[in-house]
């Protein structure tokens, strides 16, 4: 179930961030209320200049003037400076984090905390969403403090004038920072949630058709498909109209108070006028710039209102998925040392969502056997796999190598005593050698090149104008699927793990790839704990033992020879499988 977060809790999490970065955002922030305060007095300086100047024609006037406003101009464009750096300093630093922080809990939960995870939802998450918070970081945290700090100092200052100055502009800043981003929030927040889940819908629905873009052509699918993206784009429409809507209320509304605090401010400023409280030429011209000036810093922070309510979403969409716990938990400290290879299940039952697949399941394998499970479809088969590498955890019973039980183990180190060659191997977007390489990071040139020579791969690398830097484009779709399994099998030697699994690994190649595969997997099983999980029967006639599943429980278990001689499930399975290749070989 996905955990939901409050508005403070969210903002408290996302704060608890800058402990390691704090003295670089409070130079930030100090730098953001030093440039307002420059704005504010530049403008100041301008208007009063043109009083001064006025009253008291002349060039020494302007000279004082403009050198005061180089000074001051030149302090803003500094503060500025420093002021940007600093805050995207931080921003930045913090994504990262973010980021890290996102593989961090995500890695863990895999495969079984990703089953329902759409690949172009994650993206948009990882991507996407975790832009959209560095608004918050960068333009956020400064204009809510300067917000506060700078319209305090100017009032300060207009209360050393005369306190009505003071009473008069509060009001109208006091709405501008309370009032109207309260109305803000109240007119975009729907169409914020609305956007970022749309969004993550979007990414996820153009990754399955870039992917599946062979299918969609063959099958004519397109028109389909280009319905339902423009659907999904008329959604995304109307909730960022909401969004766009806010955004225009919010100015206009903005552009109303300022004008109207200016009028009532020179309408009040006049009266003292009047009254000998204040003079013309030498208060009325800065107290109107250091008004509209005021509202700089609450304009700053009212702007950013629905940045930081997509913000606090976004960083939302990122805490439901890092926040899940793992289904299976690290729980060892340290592994056994010289672990024997062998391995045993014991009285082993597991379920998927309370649907059994296996069901007191019992079977060893000796260190350096070969044994074979076999079975039509759903019978468990990969399912001993998972549990073999904590993928999941049993629902009872337990899952032993060398004696120990596989919880004994760190994750880490479980997987490393395990070698895995699939049905699907995926193929980075990368080169052929680093795609080896992903058995051993760390190995050598050397030790890819003969990984790639005892999986059969030689021949074909040397054909190859950039031998192994050769890319193999995404997925692997610039090579065959031959090349694919074999590459999948130069990893699992490269690795040198002492238990090798084979999972359906030539289920889906022709007679042909599937003897220079099985070529390749013979050199792959010297010296190991070999398990076979095959659909096809003719992969599995050399292993030391064959065990037929069924419903998750072994039916029948021996020899090739002696399962074909019992007349059983094995025999019927090898005789139908042979009937269709002769078919297929008449026709």
């Amino acid at each position: 179930m996905k955990r939901t977060y409050t508005h403070f809790q969210t903002l408290q999490r996302l704060l608890g961030f800058i402990g390691p970065l704090k003295g670089v955002m409070a130079i930030s922030v100090i730098m953001r209320i030093a440039r307002q305060l420059a704005a504010t007095i530049l403008i100041a300086l301008a208007a009063s200049g043109v009083a001064w100047y006025v009253a008291e024609p002349g060039s020494a006037v302007i000279w004082s003037v403009t050198g005061w406003l180089v000074l001051t101009a030149a302090v803003l464009g500094t503060v500025h400076y420093i002021e940007q750096f600093t805050g995207h300093y931080v921003a930045f630093r913090l994504l990262a984090m973010l980021r890290n922080q996102f593989y961090d809990g995500i890695e863990p939960q895999a495969p079984a905390g990703t089953v329902d995870l759409r690949t172009g939802d994650a993206i948009s998450r990882v991507i996407n969403d975790c832009e959209r918070i560095e608004p918050f970081y960068a333009h956020t945290i400064a204009p809510a403090i300067s917000a506060i700090v700078v319209p305090a100092i100017l009032l300060t200052w207009l209360w050393n004038i005369d306190p009505l100055l003071t009473w008069t502009l509060l009001p109208f800043l006091a709405c501008m920072a309370l009032v109207l981003p309260a109305i803000i929030v109240w007119l975009g927040k729907r169409g914020s949630e609305e956007t970022r889940v749309i969004q993550g819908e979007v990414n996820a629905f153009l990754t399955d058709s870039f992917q599946g873009i062979r299918d969609t052509v063959t099958f004519n699918y397109g028109e389909r498909r280009r319905q339902q993206v423009w659907d999904m784009g008329e959604r995304l429409q109307h909730a960022q109209d909401q969004l766009t809507g806010a955004d225009s209320v919010q100015r206009g509304l903005t552009e109303l108070l300022i004008a109207s605090a200016a009028l009532t401010m020179a309408w009040v400023s006049i009266t003292l006028i009047e009254q000998g409280t204040i003079s013309a030429l030498g208060d009325l011209p800065a107290i109107l710039a250091v008004t509209i000036s005021s509202f700089a810093a609450v304009v700053g922070l009212t702007n950013v209102i629905n940045d930081y309510r997509t913000s606090l979403i976004c960083a939302n969409r990122l805490f439901e998925l890092t926040d899940q716990p793992p289904v299976v938990d690290d729980l060892a400290d340290h592994s056994p040392s010289e672990v024997s290879p062998a391995v045993q299940f014991d009285q082993v039952c597991f379920s998927y969502d309370k649907t059994p697949v296996l069901d007191q399941l019992s079977f060893a394998v000796d260190a350096g056997e070969k044994i074979a499970l076999v079975g039509a479809s759903g019978a468990g088969k990969s399912t001993v796999l998972n549990l073999l590498l904590r993928f999941w955890d049993t629902g009872s019973g337990a899952v032993r190598i060398g004696g120990h039980d596989v919880k004994d183990f760190t994750l880490h180190d479980l997987r490393d005593l395990v070698a895995v060659v699939s049905q699907r191997n995926f193929i980075f977007n990368t080169t052929i050698g680093e795609n080896i390489r992903i058995g051993k990071p760390d190995a050598s040139q050397a030790e890819v090149e003969e990984a790639a020579r005892r999986a059969n791969l030689e021949q074909w690398i040397d054909s190859l104008p950039d031998g192994l830097d050769t890319q193999v484009g995404e997925m692997g779709s610039m090579i065959s699927g031959g090349q694919q399994q074999r590459l999948g099998i130069a990893r699992a030697l490269i690795k040198d793990a002492p238990i090798l699994v084979l999972d359906e690994a030539t289920s889906s190649l022709d007679v042909e790839t599937e003897k220079e595969v099985n070529a390749a997997i013979r050199e792959a099983s010297r010296g190991r704990t070999v398990i076979i999980i095959a659909h096809r029967l003719s992969t599995v006639v050399e292993a030391d033992e064959i065990l037929v599943l069924d419903k998750g429980s072994i039916v029948e278990r021996g020899t090739h020879e002696e399962l074909l001689g019992a007349d059983g499930v094995y025999a019927r399975l090898f005789e139908l499988q042979q009937d269709e290749v002769d078919g297929l070989t008449d026709s």
